[in-house]
């Protein structure tokens, strides 16, 4: 499996993160952009198990963003 890093400019970005916001998504700004990212990418979202949390989930849900849970 070949794993790669990507960069995302946040003007590619804004208007992602504008359309989740008026769709009704309520999150943190890290959150939003994150999000925004793993769509416009079309990449998975990982989570530690600690910064779990249910409005980011569903968020992603939403989105059709896969959300994967990393402990360590």
């Amino acid at each position: 499996m070949v794993e790669t890093v990507e960069l995302a400019s946040l003007r590619s970005l804004g208007w992602l993160m504008a359309e989740l916001v008026h769709a009704g998504t309520r999150l943190n700004l890290l959150s939003l952009e994150a999000l925004a990212t793993a769509r416009h990418l079309s990449a998975e979202f990982c989570l530690a198990d600690g910064d779990d949390n249910e409005p980011l989930r569903t968020a992603a849900h939403r989105c059709d963003v896969t959300v994967r849970s990393v402990s360590g």
